[in-house]
């Protein structure tokens, strides 16, 4: 599969790439005016319809030995010929990337805890929210409930979490839910709180938007919808604290910087509180955009530099996509990730971090699902 599009400077305020199609026309056509051009967007296709993208040399008839090949790494079933025309996709995604950088712009607490500990802050909000369903879930789910408490493990340190015997299966439940039914996908619950109480969304906002995201599927009771906003800076006063700096730095200043230092020069004259929420987000989104950016140039100059076998496919503002031999994988992956893990310093109290990134590995653009067994996924021996 081959599909063409056009990268450009989406605009200076986030410093993302946008696609689009290349040499659109508009035209007529029964009666409406429609745009044309040749390729497509390839930065916002719909997952699931990712999965017409196969890399080079894919054939279908090769499924039991690609499967065989992505669940081991073993390319030894394939003859010399195949190994010299079959490719793979990795995705390097930067992970927690604009929630990380709020953390870090934040001064030190409970989410930079998460952060440092290796903690998905979307697993330990769906923990908090949520208590009074986890044991019931447990049982019903099979994973061990001896001794579970989970009051213990709620107020558990977050350093000292991992420790607990019954934290491994509590974490892979509550991702587990992303599947259940609409009304008990509490992980989702939780992730979308995340995004959008760090920039100080309100009740309607927020509801409105789970339901516009989840395609009219997710609809949030308002007294649920406010329980879960409360909940969630009563857990990180810091980040409140943080868009109260933020807006004090604008009203005063009218510049803001990202994690590289670079600006953004504020022009609106009277700001009201509509424009704040787009400053709260501007350091992380600008900063995630930039990581991207510069990963993908750097790793375009390292594979034309040392004459390497991979071809840069995509860019999709914190992810790139590249296609590369079977026996390049667990290189091209260490290289992927080296790119991307650029180092910055809080500007708040120097504290030193990187960005981190996750690599899946498929036959086809699209996540690994039931449906999808050669998609996207992250197989032990490439981690």
């Amino acid at each position: 599969m081959r599909n063409t599009t056009l990268y450009k400077l989406a605009g200076p305020k986030t410093f993302r790439r946008a696609s689009t199609a290349l040499l659109k026309k508009r035209f007529v056509l029964d009666g409406k005016i429609v745009t044309k051009g040749w390729g497509t967007n390839l930065q916002n296709l719909e997952k699931g319809a990712r999965k017409i993208y196969h890399p080079d040399g894919f054939k279908p008839e090769m499924k039991e030995r690609l499967l065989w090949y992505l669940k081991t790494g073993d390319t030894d079933i394939f003859t010399e010929e195949e190994l010299q025309s079959i490719r793979v996709f990795l995705q390097c995604d930067q992970s927690g990337a604009e929630a990380l950088i709020v953390a870090y712009e934040c001064y030190a607490g409970d989410y930079r805890k998460l952060f440092e500990n290796n903690i998905k802050p979307h697993v330990y909000v769906a923990m908090k929210l949520f208590k009074d369903i986890w044991t019931r879930k447990m049982k019903e789910r099979g994973g061990l409930i001896e001794d579970f408490n989970i009051e213990t493990i709620s107020s558990t340190p977050i350093p000292l979490l991992k420790t607990n015997p019954f934290w491994k299966d509590l974490d892979l439940l509550i991702k587990s839910s992303d599947n259940w039914p609409l009304s008990e996908r509490y992980y989702y619950f939780a992730k979308q709180t995340c995004h959008s109480a760090n920039y100080d969304i309100q009740k309607n906002t927020f509801i409105l938007n789970v339901l516009e995201k989840s395609g009219g599927k997710v609809v949030i009771p308002a007294e649920e919808g406010e329980r879960f906003l409360l909940t969630y800076r009563a857990l990180f006063p810091e980040i409140p604290e943080r868009n109260q700096r933020i807006a004090k730095q604008v009203k005063e200043t009218r510049v803001l910087y990202n994690m590289f230092g670079h600006p953004y020069q504020v022009t609106n004259w009277n700001i009201d509180e509509r424009d704040l929420k787009e400053y709260y987000a501007w350091g992380p989104q600008s900063t995630v955009g930039e990581i991207t950016r510069t990963a993908f140039c750097d790793l375009y100059e390292f594979i034309r530099d040392n004459k390497k076998p991979y071809d840069i496919l995509a860019d999709t503002h914190d992810s790139y996509l590249v296609q590369c031999p079977l026996h390049y994988a667990i290189e091209c992956k260490k290289s992927m990730q080296t790119f991307m893990a650029q180092p910055f310093e809080s500007p708040v109290d120097g504290a030193k971090f990187r960005m981190k990134s996750e690599v899946n590995i498929g036959f086809n653009w699209s996540p690994k699902k039931d449906d999808n067994v050669l998609g996207l996924q992250e197989p032990d021996w490439l981690k």
